[in-house]
């Protein structure tokens, strides 16, 4: 089985953002970022513990 989408019927994009304010938006966004730069820097810290 293929899944087209990871949000069921739901389109990507900024007009589906989790809540309704754009400041609140902002800063769900801002927490997104922080989250994924953290898990980069997780996953360098392991390749370079492998590598050394």
């Amino acid at each position: 089985m293929v899944v087209s989408d990871c949000g069921g019927n739901r389109a990507p994009g900024l007009r589906n953002l989790p809540l309704h304010r754009a400041a609140q938006n902002q800063i769900w966004l801002e927490i997104v970022r922080i989250a994924l730069a953290r898990l980069a820097l997780r996953s360098r810290l392991v390749t370079l513990r492998d590598y050394f």
